[in-house]
């Protein structure tokens, strides 16, 4: 040879071919052959003749890059050297090739070798292989062993002479026909430790099997970097794709090795580092090259790369378990479920009537015939097959099997399967295309229990395929398997597609409504109530049209309107609609079909949201038995019946019967669906709130944190669900004042909203609100202080300035300030309070709150920014306005006085607000001596012309308004004067009694004489309503008035009547949105508050917030207030769940 280079790829493609299954074979019968002429010394008779001694095999060599992996490690120790054992030790390392069984044998011989006399390294690939090096150590003994063969090997080990402290290693024994019995010592003593490929040699053992996997993740990512020659600290982005890496590569040794030793040797190369980002996108990439490619210096002069490594097994194994491989790879390489073949078989491999939405075209049946040839015999479900080609499969480490709940998975590793894939590139369309024909079959309503393994393999196959090669059935069964798990974006994505498909086709058969319907209920679940609504309307119109009004098609529809109807907070209309259809399936179907009593269940709903709790108990009770004889008591419908009812319980406050139906209910979901599944956790939610409810604080806690941690993970942070859930937590600690726990869950839970609400949104600002005040109370001031800057901010902008929300927390914020010690910010803030807060009570006309507050802020600002500050005297012209309101002349005209000494005082007499103080306080004196005077000349009028004329009359009127501004407190005037009015009245002709008792009775409630005033006012109302009728604005008046001494007397009952009646009439007369309606629906809230009765409140709420969904709109901010305040009643009701869906009506 000229080129001596080429000897290693010489040896290694030699070796290759003396492994072949195939040639060892061979060997084989020629040895028998040559037996039978010559016997057992035909080895030892060609060393005589040639003189040539045979090699001992020595353990390879431990690599540089072997990195210890200690659990591992610890195991063979044990087992081996400090366990004691009475008989002979028999070890098996099993796994997949390139997973590092001999290595892992060759570190412990270099660490542990010195406790034995003898090692004896065997390789095990033939039976060549194995009598060549049991006899070459034998013969190693001399001492008359020279000529030995190697049943004298055995015979030496059987033996005493080295007391039993010896070594066997049997290495790479991965034939699965290659019987060892006959070559292990039958004796006592000694060690024996086999490595293999064939999982079943782990049978062998007699101490421990060990099934060799991946590498963890530190094992893994330095091995990487050792066969790199890379050195840690690593730049940040450089140490993230290599751990990425090192997830590509699934953990493997001989991958990690391969990828590193190709970073180095290019590095070398090309004279610069080859990152491990640049290997990563060439795997990507170039996959397939790479992993075929072997390289000189790896474990243990390993010679192959990993794709080799997977091929030698490949050709080892039966035609029909290499059919099923290519199978298992077109899945997701982990939790294969035997139970999805199961049920694929039962289907017949075909599509089940519930997904056939459109004709399969006729080459479709190849994939039928294909599972049918995998999973079936004689068309049945061949369990003994599929476990056989299962078996093979993992006597080779190609695919991993465990069993969970009873359900036995597939596993392979990712480069498994990446190798399967690559292999069969051309025809692995096929293949892909039998998987996703598994999981249309089992999805089917029989089957919802085995959803949750489908989810990954449905995600991955669609990904690998892309949209274009998937058919519409495929589409909708993954999208249904999808909303199930409440995986709603793919689910969505898969459904619009696949409608679109059906719309291009023009085909409008039974399937495009089902997808329709499917569709739709995507938009609620994600709350985009609106695209729900016009979809299903679109489809109604198309439905009647097309099957008539009647047709159960048409029906399904009217029901998935119904439930955004009752989404959208429109129960009445969701009501009607859910009797018509309950109604028409009854007589179409009768009582015990599903669809009726699906049709049942959904009206139940909705007599619970209207409140309506006899009506709906009625109609669940009825239900719940036929469901369970009808569909079994585990059933899913039956289930959400019982759910149903628990949540009705709860509404009732039964807690105890809540209780026990919501365990059972919960026991049955666990079962069917899993601990952590979405409807599981609406179940224990229910339970959280029923426990919180009993008192049983701790219980109610772990099932809102389990609820909340399996949202988190199914749905994500952002999802509404999980929010929800967050909040009702965060609630919760801070109720029992555990604050740690309300800020760490808090503050999650406001990053969550301001990603997915936005950080203007009502939602998002209450848990501002309630995370500043749990950091008050952990005395955390400052981080109190950043939250409250930011909401005061979006209060000032979103509310206004006066708002009460926006005056509360600028009260929080100056109290913040102070706590820490900044007197001056808390200061400035405490004068903001003041001031806001006396312009609101100025605004709504409570002159007494008002002049308090102003009064208030006055000595403030004296003690804080001085006497002669320019702020005085806006605050001192605030308190002019109020005097004036309130007809105090005299306390107007020194506050006035006050005002223009100390603007001359301070500015000069000839500024120009000093001039205007003292024009002001001119108009005041002008004022009251006009009114004085025009109180003479009435009183002349009166006297000259008589009470009896008209001028008189309007004098007399007159002069009772004069007596109220300029002397509010001298009541026997103004009462002589109102005497002397009413008898005026009551005698002219023709006389007018209403209005001199009107007068009589409203003065006495100025007075807030209510004795008085009531009888008064009660025969006003009566013969105003006899002369003027019920709506008459003078009847309404008298009705307000009254509704306002009864509240001052405290008798609510009938002050509600009044307020009741007010309300109604401007509602009516003037419309909901009229400025004179909001401010009878204000005083009727103040009237039902002072009651404190929760219910009639939010009754009140619930129906101001329907009015104005429909007359407003969603967005408008009477809607969001009412729907606001409605929250926190039912809040403060310990009705969460309600409040809960007035919130989502909202979003």
């Amino acid at each position: 040879m000229d080129d001596w280079s080429k000897t290693d790829v010489i040896e290694v493609k030699t070796r290759l071919y003396v492994e072949n299954p195939v040639v060892c074979r061979l060997f084989e019968d020629s040895l028998r052959h040559l037996q039978a002429k010559i016997g057992t010394a035909t080895l030892g008779h060609i060393n005589r003749s040639s003189s040539i001694k045979a090699t001992v095999k020595m353990p390879p060599a431990v690599t540089p890059y072997y990195v210890v992996r200690q659990k591992e490690w610890e195991l063979i120790v044990h087992h081996l050297i400090n366990m004691p054992y009475e008989e002979q030790r028999i070890f098996s390392v099993t796994g997949m090739g390139g997973c590092g069984k001999t290595q892992l044998v060759s570190y412990f011989l270099q660490e542990k070798g010195a406790n034995y006399e003898h090692v004896v390294y065997v390789d095990a690939t033939s039976l060549f292989s194995i009598k060549a090096d049991l006899q070459a150590w034998a013969q190693s003994l001399g001492d008359g062993y020279e000529q030995a063969v190697w049943e004298d090997a055995i015979r030496v080990l059987n033996s005493d002479l080295f007391k039993g402290r010896w070594i066997l290693v049997f290495d790479s024994a991965d034939n699965p026909r290659l019987d060892l019995t006959p070559y292990i010592p039958q004796c006592y003593h000694g060690t024996v430790v086999i490595t293999s490929r064939d999982r079943d040699k782990g049978n062998m053992s007699n101490t421990f099997h060990m099934e060799l996997g991946e590498m963890n993740d530190d094992e893994a990512f330095s091995t990487l970097l050792k066969a790199a020659r890379r050195h840690l600290p690593l730049s940040s982005r450089e140490e993230e794709k290599a751990r990425e890496l090192v997830g590509m590569l699934g953990h493997l040794a001989v991958a990690l090795v391969q990828a590193g030793t190709y970073c180095y040797q290019l590095s070398v190369t090309v004279q610069q580092p080859f990152t491990f980002a640049q290997y990563a996108l060439a795997f990507t990439l170039q996959r397939s090259e790479l992993m075929k490619a072997g390289e000189s210096a790896s474990l243990d002069n390993y010679q192959l790369g990993a794709y080799a490594a997977f091929e030698l097994s490949y050709k080892a194994i039966p035609q029909e378990a290499k059919e099923f491989l290519h199978f298992a790879a077109s899945f997701h390489h982990s939790d294969i479920s035997l139970a999805t073949f199961a049920i694929t078989a039962a289907q017949g491999c075909e599509d089940p009537d519930c997904n056939s939405l459109v004709p399969r075209p006729e080459n479709h049946s190849e994939i039928v015939s294909g599972l049918r040839e995998l999973l079936c015999t004689d068309g049945r479900w061949d369990e003994v097959l599929v476990h056989k080609s299962i078996r093979i499969l993992r006597c080779f480490s190609l695919i991993t099997a465990s069993s969970r709940a009873n359900t036995v998975f597939m596993h392979l590793h990712p480069l498994v399967q990446a190798w399967a894939r690559d292999t069969l590139l051309p025809a692995s369309k096929h293949y892909q295309k039998m998987a996703l024909q598994t999981i249309t079959c089992c999805v089917n309503d029989r089957d919802v229990q085995v959803y949750r393994h489908l989810i990954p393999h449905v995600q991955d196959l669609f990904d690998e395929m892309g949209p274009e090669l998937t058919h519409v059935n495929e589409k909708y069964a993954a999208g249904i398997a999808l909303r199930h798990e409440a995986i709603y974006p793919k689910a969505e994505e898969l459904f619009s597609d696949a409608l679109k498909r059906m719309k291009q086709a023009g085909v409008r058969n039974k399937g495009f409504w089902q997808l329709s319907i499917s569709l739709a209920s995507i938009y609620r679940n994600r709350m985009r109530l609106p695209e729900a609504e016009a979809l299903l309307l679109e489809s109604f119109e198309l439905a009647k049209e097309t099957w008539g009004k009647d047709d159960q098609i048409t029906l399904r529809v009217m029901e998935s309107l119904a439930t955004t109807y009752s989404k959208q907070g429109r129960l009445g209309e969701a009501e009607k609609l859910q009797i018509e259809i309950f109604q028409e399936r009854k007589k179409q179907l009768g009582l015990d079909h599903k669809e009726t009593m699906v049709a049942s269940t959904n009206l139940g709903t909705v007599y619970i949201f209207l409140k309506k709790y006899s009506e709906a108990e009625k109609l669940m009770l009825e239900l719940l038995p036929r469901q369970t004889r009808v569909l079994g008591q585990d059933s899913r419908d039956t289930l959400l019946t019982a759910g149903n009812l628990a949540t009705l319980y709860i509404r009732q406050q039964r807690y105890n019967e809540a209780e026990q139906l919501a365990l059972e209910v919960l026991e049955k979901w666990t079962k069917l669906l899993g601990n952590k599944h979405i409807t599981t956790s609406l179940t224990k939610e229910n339970l959280a709130i029923i426990y919180f409810q009993q008192g049983r604080w701790d219980e109610s806690e772990l099932l809102q944190q389990e609820v909340l941690e399996v949202r988190r993970q199914i749905l994500g942070d952002d999802h509404i669900n999980t929010i929800s859930a967050a909040r009702v937590l965060g609630s919760s600690y801070v109720q029992r004042e555990r604050w740690e726990d309300a800020i760490t869950v808090e503050r999650r839970l406001l990053e969550s909203e301001r990603r997915a609400l936005g950080n203007d949104h009502t939602e998002t600002i209450k848990t501002m609100e309630s995370l500043s005040r749990s950091y008050g109370f952990l005395n955390r001031h400052g981080d109190a202080e950043a939250i409250l800057v930011e909401l005061l901010e979006r209060q000032e902008r979103l509310l206004g300035t006066h708002h009460s929300d926006t005056i509360n927390t600028i009260a929080r914020l100056g109290k913040s300030y102070m706590l820490q010690g900044k007197i001056e910010e808390g200061d400035r803030t405490g004068l903001e309070f003041f001031l806001r807060q006396g312009q609101v009570l100025i605004k709504k006309k409570n002159w007494v709150g008002a002049e308090g507050m102003i009064f208030e802020l006055l000595a403030q600002q004296k003690r804080i920014i001085g006497l002669d500050h320019h702020d005085i005297f806006d605050t001192k012209e605030a308190l002019v306005e109020i005097y004036a309101a309130q007809g105090k002349l005299g306390a107007v005209e020194a506050m006035l006085l006050e005002i223009r000494d100390q603007r001359e005082r301070v500015q000069g007499t000839h500024h120009p607000d000093a001039i205007l103080a003292g024009s002001s306080l001119f108009s005041c004196r002008l004022q009251r001596v006009i009114l004085a005077e025009n109180g003479q000349v009435g009183i002349q009028r009166g006297k000259t012309r008589g009470y009896d004329q008209p001028d008189g009359f309007n004098a007399m009127e007159y002069l009772t308004h004069i007596y109220r501004l300029l002397d509010p407190d001298g009541a026997s005037k103004m009462d002589e004067m109102t005497l002397k009015l009413s008898e005026y009245m009551a005698g002219i002709d023709p006389p007018d009694p209403i209005r001199a008792l009107d007068y009589q009775g409203k003065t006495h409630v100025d007075h807030q004489d209510w004795s008085k005033a009531e009888p008064m006012m009660l025969q006003v109302l009566d013969m105003r309503k006899m002369a003027l009728g019920t709506e008459h604005v003078d009847t309404i008046a008298t009705m307000e008035t009254l509704s306002t001494i009864y509240s001052g007397m405290r008798r609510w009952t009938e002050a509600e009547k009044y307020a009741i009646d007010v309300w109604e009439q401007k509602n009516r007369l003037l419309g909901m949105h009229h400025s004179s309606t909001v401010t009878a629906s204000d005083v009727l809230m103040k009237t039902l508050i002072n009651q404190g009765d929760g219910v009639k409140i939010a009754s009140f709420l619930f129906h101001m917030l329907g009015s104005s969904l429909t007359a407003l709109g969603k967005e408008h901010y009477n809607t969001q207030a009412y729907g606001s305040r409605l929250v926190q009643t039912l809040t403060l009701m310990d009705l969460s769940d309600a409040a809960e869906d007035i919130y989502d009506l909202l979003q």
